[in-house]
């Protein structure tokens, strides 16, 4: 793969870097990817080859390019972390059987020196406890204190075409006040990074950091530490493409990125920022929003956040969902798998213990549904790791090169 003609462009009222992407060993299209933002915000963008770099080893990886070559100059802190994040995406997900050789057009130097901090906030219960978490505990003035909250577009939301505008802007609106609270500044940002590779599987498992963090890099001029909200908590840590242990990787030298809010389940979470009525006013999880409102309230992602919502009391007041109370019906045809199914499991015994048993059974029930497919998860998650320990992957190589022959 090679990222060549890195330029700076204006697209519609969008203006930022683009670069040309060729593939080298992959009978794949070239094409154009982009990081574009608004007015003088613009001139907060890397003029490096890192966003590029960081955001599109991860596609070059899977299609088995032989090396990731970048016409321009990148960190070498980041050339070094990359190297072990693909030898855990390697190990993860490929049997130990690729490797993928970086080359840059020279050594970029440090963006910015005085500290400034920033975070995503996608208006989701993560993102949102990651900003209540850090203004408590970092009082203005301080470095540590995130000062600007990056809205990605392109990254979660998977609405297309000319919706996806109308989208992203009522999600700018939502949360403006969200910032202004917290007296932060929104920092829109766009990318088209995913369109990679838009296998929803392969964003969970191998993506979902990288493009964070080629975000993060497009704006190292403005920033040098970014905070990414932890997905999940330590018990319930795996394989994922947004890890503790390779997001602070994906960093530069000038650019520190911190995996924050592992150490809290999704319900503590909002248990801790439940009177924060600005933000909850304002969740936005869904990942097929409508154009006239934030949530679309029947997802899976929706129903979830209901739930969570319902167990701390705070469903029928909050204005991000036009549902008051959640039915066993609502969860009737969900698609609960077994990533998600442990968010569920955890407001059970909350469910009980505010006398809905109702919901609580319909949950269990689907949990007994899944399990079959759920129980041939676990057996090939099994086996794959006594492949690895015993046979350096060697099996699971050879079952793929077999599939593809």
């Amino acid at each position: 793969m090679k990222i060549v003609d890195l330029r700076t462009e204006t697209r519609g009222s969008w203006t930022g870097r683009v670069a040309s992407l060729q593939w080298e060993d992959s009978d794949r299209p070239a094409r154009d990817l982009w990081f574009l933002t608004r007015g003088p915000l613009a001139d907060d963008l890397s003029l490096t080859g890192n966003p590029f770099l960081a955001g599109a080893f991860p596609a070059a990886l899977k299609h088995g390019e032989q090396r990731i070559s970048v016409a321009g100059p990148c960190c070498p802190w980041l050339c070094d972390g990359l190297e072990t994040v693909i030898k855990y995406f390697d190990h993860w997900f490929y049997g130990n059987d690729r490797s993928l050789r970086i080359e840059t057009g020279g050594h970029a130097g440090p963006e910015r020196e005085q500290r400034r901090t920033g975070a995503f906030l996608s208006g989701g219960l993560d993102s949102s406890f990651t900003l209540w978490d850090n203004a408590r505990r970092f009082p203005p003035g301080h470095a540590g204190r995130i000062r600007d909250a990056i809205v990605l577009r392109g990254f979660e939301i998977r609405v297309d075409g000319d919706a996806s505008e109308v989208v992203f802007e009522r999600a700018l609106d939502a949360l403006t006040p969200v910032a202004e609270e917290l007296g932060l500044e929104l920092v829109p940002l766009i990318t088209n990074l995913r369109q990679l590779e838009p296998d929803s599987d392969f964003w969970g498992e191998q993506f979902q950091g990288p493009i964070l963090a080629a975000a993060a890099h497009a704006l190292a001029p403005r920033l040098t530490d970014v905070i990414i909200a932890a997905s999940t908590d330590v018990a319930n840590l795996r394989p994922y493409g947004s890890h503790p242990a390779l997001d602070p990787k994906l960093g530069s030298h000038s650019l520190t990125l911190h995996h924050r809010g592992e150490r809290l389940t999704r319900l503590q979470k909002l248990k801790a920022m439940a009177d924060w009525s600005t933000a909850l006013d304002r969740l936005r999880v869904c990942a097929r929003a409508p154009a006239d409102r934030l949530n679309c309230g029947h997802c899976e992602k929706c129903v979830r956040a209901m739930l969570e919502l319902l167990v701390v009391g705070k469903l029928g007041r909050c204005e991000a969902f036009e549902q008051r109370d959640v039915t066993p019906a609502m969860l009737d045809g969900l698609l609960i798998d077994g990533d998600t199914m442990m968010f569920f499991a955890e407001l059970v015994p909350d469910l009980r213990a505010i006398g809905r048993s109702d919901l609580a059974r319909a949950i269990m029930a689907h949990a007994v549904r899944d399990m079959p497919r759920r129980f041939q998860e676990y057996t090939e998650t099994i086996v794959k790791d006594l492949d690895h320990t015993f046979n350096r992957g060697r099996l699971r190589a050879w079952i793929r090169r077999l599939r593809s022959s």
